[in-house]
């Protein structure tokens, strides 16, 4: 194991620890969203897995609790209408 691989061991356990404290408000997000709960544990399970295998990208002064909640809920916006992220225009249209 190299002195950077090392670090960036370090510094995905230090990101899991603090994505880690915002679990209970990503359920309550999940559950506003889907409320089923295996939709809910999918949808914050799937979160989580992104997150992780996404942490290099994340910039610290940004605040994590936001960088963990917009993607399930635009992803979930996306299955239920998923033609307005086809055609963002005529979903505008239509309201």
């Amino acid at each position: 194991m190299t002195t950077d691989s090392k670090w960036n061991d370090a510094q995905r356990v230090a990101f899991v620890r603090e994505a880690m404290i915002h679990t209970d408000h990503l359920y309550r997000v999940a559950f506003h969203l889907a409320r089923e709960v295996d939709a809910v544990e999918d949808l914050v399970q799937d979160t989580f897995v992104r997150a992780i295998e996404s942490y290099r990208i994340f910039d610290p002064p940004t605040n994590m609790r936001a960088w963990l909640t917009n993607p399930p809920i635009a992803r979930w916006k996306a299955r239920q209408h998923p033609q307005d992220v086809a055609n963002p225009a005529s979903a505008c249209r239509a309201r």
